[in-house]
């Protein structure tokens, strides 16, 4: 008993950390924070991870059993009720952090942000937030953008995906923010096949990602490519919107939208080309791993993210947003070209070396350990 406590003493104290996000279904974000929080227990962190789903709602995403997740049940979006929600999720973020006392915090999206800032007052614990889009694009009133701001100035650290949201926000509020960008999980048994004449996409169902302009754009070259059809995964409030648009071009038989994947590499490297058509971006997840298998890509030139990963005609081709017809055009101009595709999939999955998990996870920790010695 006295040499198995005498070995507890002499083992190197765990680093605790708390990973703050309203909810981990399926979405960019989410993805992040689940590879983040993965990567760090095999790293030897303890990591707490809490979201405001019920404690019935399983995770999209895999988390490692190492993790302890914690899920406070309060999301309410009726409008009446929002305001008590919000409530309970201070408090029972606030208890939460008081009862599993971590060294440091990290939390994801403008107001959750916003509720771990103020919910961790007064217990002298380091938080550090990270926006995960762009924020002049992004939707947010003008209330919540004085709140935000505010509260962005009393984190203990920022932390955004590229130089161009970094920009912004020292434009904005004057703070500096670390550019950290998404990691990727590099599965090597999983390459690129491009067995299936296929155009496909990742991303929820909404105007933002561009759908309308890459359906036009797939109905403009169907009859130069009769074999060939677009596949979109994903979820979210235009589905209907979208269905309509392809009954109304006669497309149903060509154009096909399906359920969110959580285990995208393996379904994309059966299609030949994936194309990104976002309007906006903070840093397009299914984007990088789509070049990150060695798949040919096409993605409009959105600020931001895009431009940061592709070279134009090196490891990717880059189209105008809003524009269908150039986006047809380089759909038809690599779907023709074999040669092509294989030299920008086999480009691509070079470039997105930089960026897996094992280099990106490094930048991370050396902000955690900057800010809790900052705060000794």
């Amino acid at each position: 008993m006295k040499e198995s406590i005498a070995r507890e003493l002499m083992m190197p104290k765990k680093n605790k950390i708390l990973l703050s996000i309203s909810t981990l279904r399926g979405g960019g974000a989410e993805r992040v924070m689940s590879i983040l929080a993965n990567k760090l227990a095999k790293n030897g962190w303890d990591v707490q991870l809490l979201t405001y789903s019920n404690p019935a709602e399983k995770p999209f995403y895999k988390i490692d059993e190492d993790i302890s997740l914690v899920q406070l049940d309060c999301l309410n979006q009726h409008k009446i009720k929002r305001i008590m929600s919000l409530a309970k999720r201070f408090l029972g973020l606030r208890n939460q952090i008081k009862k599993f006392h971590p060294d440091v915090i990290l939390s994801f999206l403008d107001t959750n942000n916003i509720l771990t800032l103020l919910s961790s007052v007064g217990l002298k614990i380091p938080v550090i937030v990270s926006e995960r889009t762009n924020p002049k694009i992004s939707p947010i009133s003008n209330f919540k953008k004085i709140i935000r701001d505010w509260a962005y100035k009393k984190a203990n650290c920022l932390v955004v995906q590229n130089k161009g949201i970094q920009e912004i926000f020292f434009a904005d509020i004057g703070v500096k923010a670390e550019v950290i960008p998404n990691p990727i999980v590099i599965h090597p048994e999983v390459k690129w096949k491009g067995h299936q004449k296929e155009f496909i996409t990742l991303g929820r169902l909404d105007e933002a990602k561009g759908y309308t302009y890459l359906i036009e754009a797939f109905s403009k070259i169907k009859d130069q490519h009769p074999d060939w059809v677009l596949k979109i995964f994903g979820n979210g409030k235009d589905k209907d919107k979208f269905k309509n648009q392809i009954r109304s071009l006669n497309m149903e038989n060509r154009i096909f939208i399906n359920p969110s994947i959580n285990k995208p590499a393996e379904e994309i490297s059966k299609s030949k080309i994936f194309v990104f058509s976002s309007l906006f971006e903070g840093m397009p997840n299914a984007l990088m791993e789509a070049m990150a298998i060695g798949m040919p890509v096409i993605s409009t030139d959105c600020d931001f993210g895009p431009s940061d990963l592709i070279k134009n005609n090196k490891n990717g081709l880059l189209v105008p947003i809003k524009n269908s017809e150039k986006l047809a055009e380089a759909m038809s101009r690599l779907a023709k070209d074999s040669n092509l595709q294989n030299s920008l999939g086999n480009a691509a999955a070079y470039s997105m070396k930089k960026y897996e998990i094992n280099k990106v996870i490094l930048l991370w920790e050396n902000v955690f350990k900057k800010v809790m010695k900052e705060n000794e």
